[in-house]
């Protein structure tokens, strides 16, 4: 369930459960997205944390795909690193963006892949 802007968003899990997962799957698609596995099969319990208002943006992209990312990428860094030093947070690139939403445009040709499995939550209610 994506909540957290794409890049901003993590998943836990044992290494045990990796390896024991590696056994059962051949898949080309699960090994490379190791946790497609989990919700493909509906054998695990699977917990999300969703975003709070100031952070949910699910449709945001930040991650490094292709040269646009790494464009949008390299430009948050660079303002960031001039008013927060290495120390800025979420929220930081959250916000920097919002107010500088013609960023985006750099990655409106990047490309796309969301999961089967994946679907936006519900913003929260605060």
């Amino acid at each position: 369930m994506r909540s957290y802007p794409d890049g901003f968003d993590v998943q836990v899990f044992s290494t045990n459960l990796l390896d024991d997962i590696s056994k059962k799957t051949k898949d080309a698609y699960d090994r490379e997205n190791v946790s497609s596995y989990f919700y493909k099969t509906d054998k695990f319990n699977i917990h999300g944390v969703i975003a709070t208002k100031e952070l949910f943006w699910p449709d945001l992209r930040v991650t490094l795909d292709d040269k646009g990312d790494y464009l949008l990428i390299h430009n948050i860094i660079k303002y960031l690193d001039i008013s927060h030093g290495d120390s800025f947070k979420a929220n930081d690139v959250i916000n920097y963006l919002k107010e500088n939403l013609n960023l985006l445009e750099l990655i409106k040709d990047a490309r796309v892949s969301n999961a089967p499995y994946q679907f936006i939550a519900n913003a929260p209610k605060k």
